[in-house]
């Protein structure tokens, strides 16, 4: 099977700017603890400052972003005043490359924002926000597209690209021939917090297969339903964790409390 092994990070900045194409990913390491790692308008190769942070009527925060003296303001909404849980995430967006040949990317930073805005909307639920701490554009991975259909394969190879560190890792790579899921992951963190998350089109597609394979770091297993029972298939089909390429985001109040008491959770959320 062949691969390359081997990563090329381009031109990491220090904190709190990162590179990510033609973006620059301002880490979300807000005072308060709560972040949203959305910036509004144009961006651009400049850095972005994050200049400060206050709170806002009904719960919400306001981050202000700098960006070639223009300000721009970044809204999440909550109906609670109940601090978000932050999670760090460190996204690497993966092209594929078949015999030395690189095909077209499909992700970049800001569809991968856009995505995480999807997964952050689900994932609220549970009082848990997961936060860009770095996106970095990796060197094509050099893989059969034969090999790329076995996902815990995939998964391995693109996670030995990268030493584990005090962050979650989140490989974004192309849509992936006669792979029947949205991504794979090290089921509740082991051995190591990775998932893979394939390219599907559109923001909530993407964002959706994203906050299940987030669910699986959080020790949530697949939701099996019962065709034969009209009722219960009715109400799991829309459940996040079913298995397949369904479009439900919905959680139990059970699955919360796995996912908030999960070793995941435990070791990046306090």
């Amino acid at each position: 099977m062949p691969f390359e092994s081997a990563s090329a990070i381009l031109n990491v900045s220090p904190a709190p700017v990162f590179p990510c194409g033609d973006f620059r990913v301002f880490a979300t390491h807000f005072p308060a603890g709560l972040a949203d790692p959305r910036t509004r308008g144009t961006c651009s190769s400049d850095p972005i400052h994050v200049q400060s942070t206050r709170r806002a009527k009904r719960g919400s925060l306001v981050a202000v972003v700098a960006n070639k003296g223009q300000t721009n303001r970044s809204r999440l909404e909550f109906r609670t005043s109940e601090k978000l849980m932050p999670i760090p995430l460190r996204i690497y967006i993966t092209p594929f490359a078949d015999r030395g040949v690189v095909e077209p990317g499909q992700w970049s930073s800001d569809t991968a924002k856009k995505a995480l805005d999807v997964v952050n909307t689900i994932w609220s639920k549970a009082k848990i926000a997961f936060v860009i701490s770095d996106c970095l554009m990796e060197k094509p991975l050099d893989m059969a597209k034969s090999a790329r259909s076995n996902d815990q394969r995939l998964l391995g190879v693109l996670a030995s690209r990268h030493d584990p560190d005090n962050a979650i890792h989140i490989y974004l790579v192309n849509s992936i021939e006669n792979l029947s899921a949205g991504g794979s992951s090290y089921p509740n963190s082991e051995p190591e917090p990775a998932s893979f998350v394939q390219w599907y089109g559109n923001d909530h597609a993407n964002g959706r297969a994203w906050a299940h394979e987030l669910g699986h770091l959080m020790s949530l297993d697949h939701v099996e339903i019962d065709y034969s029972n009209e009722k219960q298939a009715a109400q799991r089909v829309k459940n996040l964790m079913t298995k397949g390429l369904s479009a439900g985001s919905d959680l139990t109040g059970q699955q919360i409390d796995a996912a908030k008491g999960s070793k995941l959770i435990k070791r990046f959320g306090g």
